[in-house]
């Protein structure tokens, strides 16, 4: 098998810009990092506050006053009680309400015949007048 020689590299060719200089942007200006955000002191504990001392408030309400029991009734003892006899027990009414009775049918009227037709008279035409004129004969 025949060994091939090394292939050269290529050469580099210079290209031309395809804009003068004096027409490119001028170069970016290099922006500075940010600034770091400052972190806030820790917050201190809050201070705990003692608890107010419990002053009893005055009472508004007077004190109850105690009131005697009322004294008890007097019976005399010479009235037995009555005995009241228990009521007797009525009969409810039923809650059907009663049939309601069924009235016949009342009968139509006989029908009344109409007025017989009055025969009416031809109107009576206009007498003609004459076919010719009427001379009186002078003979």
């Amino acid at each position: 098998v025949p060994v091939l020689p090394p292939v050269p590299p290529p050469v580099p060719v210079p290209v031309p810009p395809l804009v003068p200089p004096s027409v490119l942007p001028p170069p970016p200006v290099p922006v500075p990092p940010p600034a770091p955000v400052p972190v806030p002191p820790p917050v201190p504990p809050p201070v705990p506050v003692p608890p107010l001392p419990l002053v009893p408030s005055p009472s508004p309400v007077p004190p109850l006053v105690p009131v005697p029991p009322p004294p008890p009734l007097l019976v005399p003892p010479s009235v037995p009680p009555v005995p009241v006899p228990p009521l007797p027990l009525v009969p409810s009414p039923p809650l059907v309400p009663p049939p309601v009775p069924v009235l016949p049918p009342v009968p139509l009227p006989e029908p009344v015949p109409p007025p017989p037709l009055v025969p009416v008279p031809p109107p009576v035409p206009p007498p003609a007048p004459p076919p010719f004129p009427v001379v009186p004969s002078t003979v």
